[in-house]
């Protein structure tokens, strides 16, 4: 019942969160896909004949045109026919048309070429901006190799453009991912990133390459290749101290992906200057002068700004890091992470992110509290557990759930640590489980981590008192009508809730050592 948890029970424990975060990923990801137009000006899918021929021309001017038309079609904002362009046959061509070598350019250096390729580029774009399916055909049809060579022409939009469709395959899946890198394609892109890196101009085609390197390591059934990742995290680390806030926000959601597929690469992480980065840009945060607000000049710091446009990809890095081995737990604690998560938990009032944060912050605390007993008496050293509970009693519900488990998590000890159990005790604790019990009916998991939780303190407390014949977490669970709950929930339509109820209120209720 004591026994520490292993890194897969703690991988096992933010599964769901992971699934809600590639949700909210994925949602972003589209939405950068695609450069819109109007929907009411875009040509419609009506003419797809005569757009078809102008494709298919031998007259480059035309060959334009009819790829021009094309790619207006296919960016609409919404529903756009991106399967009635595949099932016309012409994806090939489009292919086709991004090669130099294509017989139809008379010149490659003309600005007709030039802008033949590009809209070509851009029409296979928005078709990967749809299902794996599209993408795929995308890619089966040779895209990769040609938009790949894209990156070393002397058109900046060229080398955009291909970068823009290759980060739409890479996002689509592990499998889309693992065609590019597959395609000998990291070398050139670290070498590209690390050119762009030293020069001021270009910043909007290093925001979308450096996009492009996150989605290339993103994803974990099965994730990338371990060479691929450890030929990638000088760059990342590079990336991480730019300038520009977009630049670095991926850049960190690249590093939290890394830490997320392997401990090794978490340490390699480790070894570099990003978790530094990472502490000194939430320190920046928690640094700022309480009496300016967003208006103020302190709110152009650049440093400040980074942070707050970069801090959910950093509060994430430092999670996924917090699920790893004892070691890297402990290199993160000893960085101080409880003292930033307590300020930050108190200082941070973005409106809009605030929740989802706290939300993060729990699930991070919580893999420690999961952790060895060292580990978790720096947590309650930390003097954050009063904080915890409150966000239990008062945040939003699936807030409320994180700081349950970084709560429960901390119960593993205390059976030799009842110090423990008498600060959950003074910040009544029970009460704050007991309201959140009562309105996760729905949700299984977090009645039988409840449930398991209670029963951590009854034994603890009852290793301590036994000889008294009194146990103080049994008599405060009868004061605050807790054990009626309890009693409740043996009939459970759930045997895992039912029989954990009844175990409880048999064990600990029903006996003489009580």
């Amino acid at each position: 019942m004591f026994e520490n948890k292993t890194v897969e029970a703690r991988r096992k424990q933010r599964e769901e969160q992971q699934v809600e975060l590639r949700q909210q990923r994925r949602e972003d990801l589209l939405n950068k896909k695609r450069s819109m137009v109007s929907k009411d000006t875009a040509p419609q899918i009506a003419n797809l004949k005569e757009m078809k021929s102008k494709v298919l021309s031998n007259d480059p001017n035309i060959v334009f045109q009819g790829v021009f038309e094309f790619r207006t079609v296919l960016s609409v904002e919404k529903s756009p026919p991106i399967q009635a362009v595949i099932d016309s046959g012409l994806v090939p061509r489009f292919v086709e048309l991004l090669s130099t070598s294509c017989n139809i350019y008379q010149d490659p250096s003309t600005d007709l070429t030039t802008n033949t390729r590009l809209e070509s580029a851009w029409v296979l774009t928005n078709i990967s901006s749809g299902t794996t399916e599209q993408t795929s055909h995308v890619v089966d049809c040779g895209a990769i190799p040609l938009l790949l060579e894209m990156i070393n022409e002397p058109s900046s939009e060229l080398i955009d453009q291909g970068i823009w469709a290759l980060g739409n395959i890479a996002g689509d899946s592990e499998a889309m991912r693992d065609s590019i890198i597959n395609s000998n394609a990291t070398p050139t892109i670290l070498s590209f990133i690390s050119d762009l890196l030293h020069s001021k101009d270009h910043l909007k085609i290093l925001r979308n390459a450096t996009w492009l390197l996150s989605n290339l390591n993103r994803g974990r059934n099965p994730p990338p290749p371990l060479p691929h990742m450890k030929s990638c995290i000088p760059v990342i680390s590079l990336l991480t101290t730019h300038t520009d806030p977009e630049v670095v926000t991926d850049s960190f959601w690249a590093a939290s992906y890394v830490c997320d597929a392997d401990i090794s690469t978490t340490d390699l992480i480790l070894s570099t200057e990003i978790p530094n980065r990472a502490i000194l840009l939430l320190k920046s945060i928690i640094n700022k002068p309480s009496n300016t607000d967003s208006t103020s000049s302190y709110n152009d710091n650049s440093l400040y700004k980074i942070a707050m446009h970069s801090i959910s990809p950093v509060i994430r890095m430092l999670g996924n890091i917090l699920t790893g081995t004892d070691e890297q737990t402990n290199y993160l604690l000893d960085m101080e992470i409880l003292t930033i998560f307590k300020d930050l938990l108190i200082l941070y009032q973005e409106p809009s992110k605030q929740s989802r944060l706290r939300k993060e912050i729990c699930w991070s605390i919580s893999n420690i509290t999961a952790g060895t007993e060292k580990q978790v008496e720096r947590v309650f050293e930390s003097k954050i557990i009063p904080i915890l509970i409150d966000i239990l009693n008062y945040s939003e519900l699936y807030v409320r759930i994180e700081a349950c488990y970084a709560i429960t998590n901390s119960l593993s000890y205390c059976n030799t640590r009842y110090e423990h159990l008498e600060i959950l005790l003074e910040n009544n604790f029970l009460e704050s489980l007991k309201d959140l019990l009562m309105v996760v009916s729905n949700l299984v998991e977090v009645q039988v981590n409840i449930l398991n939780g209670f029963k951590m303190a009854l034994e603890g407390c009852r290793a301590k008192y036994k000889k008294y014949g009194n146990n103080p977490v049994a008599s405060r669970m009868e004061e605050i009508g807790l054990v009626g709950v309890i009693e409740e929930l043996q009939d459970s339509g759930d045997a895992s809730v039912s029989d954990k109820a009844y175990n409880i209120i048999v064990e600990y209720f029903n006996g003489e050592e009580i």
